[in-house]
């Protein structure tokens, strides 16, 4: 295969035939496929090459670092992942914070795009299987399948978490209670999308003295 950056820029296998979008199929997502001899008038043998797959915000903490994700309602209640909902899939809910569970706690994947359990890494933040992104499909967390159906975004000016539909990951019916289940949603804006990353697990009262100070 080669590149010719020609006048529709196409690309060509070692026999010189140019790849095009099947006409039969057209200008349509997932559209087949073909090669044939090559025209370079024509605009579906022409190509571009992009080296950035995607525009993606950055996470902002660095990979393996661990984390939870709280509600920036009252009570700032964590997110964890809950009982286990069928296959490979567990339930993601809220409740009040119990730092001392590994289920509370989160890492960022930046190459793949990813919220991990910090406990099981292998398993990412993303809709629950079979559900095709509808909105109000249920947050879980389950086992990376390596698409780009569980990139997840971090948009750390208005505190949205988002799926790549771009649908905000949100607190049922905006009830702030404990074990809370968590949907996917249309963003708008409302507290109970909003989240913030907590890395303290502890609050703890400062020692009598500095260390080192016998006594």
């Amino acid at each position: 295969m080669y590149y010719s950056n020609g006048k529709s820029a196409n690309l060509r296998n070692a026999a010189g035939f140019c790849l095009r979008v099947d006409s039969d199929t057209g200008d349509i997502n997932e559209a087949a496929t073909q090669f044939v001899h090559c025209n370079e008038e024509r605009v579906y043998q022409g190509w571009t090459v992009s080296a950035e797959a995607k525009k993606f915000p950055k996470y902002p903490l660095a990979d393996g670092v661990k984390f939870q994700i709280k509600t920036k309602m009252s009570g700032n209640r964590a997110i964890f992942w809950s009982e286990q909902i069928g296959g490979d899939q567990y339930d993601v809910r809220i409740r009040d914070n119990f730092p001392r569970d590994s289920k509370q706690w989160w890492v960022f994947d930046s190459r793949t795009k990813t919220i991990r359990a910090f406990s099981m890494q292998n398993f990412v933040l993303c809709i629950q299987s079979g559900m095709n992104w509808n909105q109000g499909s249920s947050v879980v967390t389950r086992v990376y399948k390596g698409d780009n159906s569980q990139w997840i975004r971090w948009d750390a000016k208005k505190g949205h978490v988002k799926n790549h539909k771009k649908m905000c990951m949100d607190v049922k019916g905006g009830a702030n209670k404990q074990n809370q289940p968590l949907i996917w949603w249309k963003c708008h804006g409302m507290i109970n999308q909003q989240w913030y990353i907590d890395q303290e697990g502890f609050k703890y009262p400062p020692q009598l003295h500095a260390d080192g100070v016998r006594f």
